[in-house]
């Protein structure tokens, strides 16, 4: 089963396990239990995901601004003619 969380609503542990409660894209509420240990050992590879995710969204982001900028660029410079 896969599943896309968007928000985390809660978070919880009980013994040997964490809970997750969460929104979907869809807005569907899910709720998934992982094993503490194996979370864990996956932190440090998750962190630097998520570091990577963050910096493309960033670029992404940034180009996406120098788009509009040229945009507008264009479209007042055909005003002007």
């Amino acid at each position: 089963m896969e599943v896309s969380i968007k928000e985390t609503t809660s978070l919880w542990s009980t013994r040997g396990v964490v809970h997750i409660e969460g929104i979907t894209y869809d807005d569907e509420v899910v709720y998934v239990e992982i094993d503490a240990r194996q979370l864990l050992n996956d932190i440090p590879s998750m962190y630097a995901m998520s570091k990577q995710a963050i910096k493309e969204e960033d670029q992404y982001m940034y180009e996406q601004g120098l788009e509009f900028v040229k945009k507008l660029q264009n479209d007042l410079k055909q005003r002007e003619d």
